[in-house]
């Protein structure tokens, strides 16, 4: 985590009953469809405090989040293990493919073998250093990119939240009270920044930190 990875990410979070608008307006602004839309889940760790958590609501600029990452719907999937980390507006991740596959009603001790039996030593003693599943997070990603590639743009909507304190398993069905919102986030490495700067400017979003896992953690994870 030297910094020579890191990017700027700028987020913005907006009721539901506006989310027709969003299509149109990122479009006058250049971006193009890039991959297909998809169900994205990531499911967080935590320390038993939830500190990393309350470093993010409480707003500092250096912080870290450990997550296992995967698409779709299936209870058996492929997934990565990723410690995303942010300083200020630039965010970064280390990722590790987990080998083999994920079977998501296993119970916590053989998931949790299964995803860290290879993973590099970073990963490991971060995994180490958050021993309490807390959230999984699961929305609908919708893609878009200028169409240099220079800047990338998601819409993710349908956000929903599931409390992993309690239980032997990961529990995939009882969910949180929604908090009706979607989320906008522009994407773009550190040479970008004038024209990331314009774009956000011409969209006239009001650009604000966010976070997806403070968020569901201030709702409840219990």
């Amino acid at each position: 985590m030297d910094g020579t990875d890191l990017r700027y990410e700028l987020k913005a979070a907006y009721p539901e009953a506006i989310a027709h608008q969003l299509p149109a307006w990122v479009a006058r602004c250049g971006f193009v469809r890039q991959y297909p839309s998809r169900w994205v889940n990531s499911l967080y760790w935590d320390s038993f405090a939830l500190a990393d958590a309350q470093t993010t609501r409480q707003g500092h600029p250096r912080r870290a989040k450990l997550r296992l990452r995967w698409y779709g719907l299936e209870e058996t999937v492929q997934a990565v293990l990723e410690l995303k980390y942010k300083d200020g507006l630039l965010g970064g991740k280390r990722r590790h493919e987990v080998p083999g596959v994920v079977c998501l009603t296993w119970p916590w001790g053989d998931l949790l073998d299964a995803v860290l039996r290879k993973a590099p030593p970073a990963l490991y003693t971060a995994a180490r250093m958050r021993p309490r599943p807390a959230t999984l997070i699961r929305y609908y990603r919708h893609y878009y990119a200028l169409p240099d590639g220079s800047i990338r743009l998601t819409l993710d909507e349908q956000i929903r939240t599931y409390p992993q304190v309690f239980g032997a398993r990961p529990n995939l069905t009882r969910e949180n009270p929604r908090r009706r919102h979607i989320v906008l986030e522009l994407k773009a490495d550190r040479q970008e920044t004038a024209r990331l700067s314009r774009i956000a400017d011409r969209l006239g979003l009001p650009w604000s930190r966010h976070s997806k896992y403070a968020s569901a953690s201030a709702a409840g994870v219990g």
